[in-house]
């Protein structure tokens, strides 16, 4: 089966280039980008901001609200995880994060690794 006829069978014709593109950017990323994740600050919209740890099978994410740890689950695209107050997905750069009853958290992403010192 093609990837574009797997994701015939899934989704409707217009939502067929978003994917696509979703896919290659994802394939396409650096190695560096897909496991940026590990023990990374993430910042939102209107100056949120929080820690993420992650591993094959749980994410933990340090807030200010405290500690939540989410189980990973499947998706097929990005890497999925969720528990009964929160869900998380990660692709690329991009994180989405929605805790249960705070929609609030928009355009999420990786901070830069701050103190790494480049060769010049």
């Amino acid at each position: 089966m093609t990837s574009g006829s797997f994701f015939a069978t899934l989704m409707p014709a217009a939502l067929m280039p978003v994917a696509m593109i979703c896919v290659a950017l994802l394939a396409a990323a650096p190695a560096s980008a897909q496991g940026a994740a590990r023990g990374m600050e993430v910042q939102c919209a209107a100056g949120r901001r929080f820690t993420l740890h992650v591993d094959d099978a749980r994410a933990t994410i340090i807030w200010t609200e405290g500690r939540l740890t989410l189980e990973r689950g499947t998706l097929s695209l990005g890497r999925y995880y969720r528990g009964p107050t929160a869900a998380l997905i990660i692709d690329g750069d991009y994180v989405s994060f929605v805790p249960k009853g705070d929609r609030n958290w928009r355009d999420c992403h990786f901070m830069p690794r701050m103190g790494a010192v480049e060769n010049q």
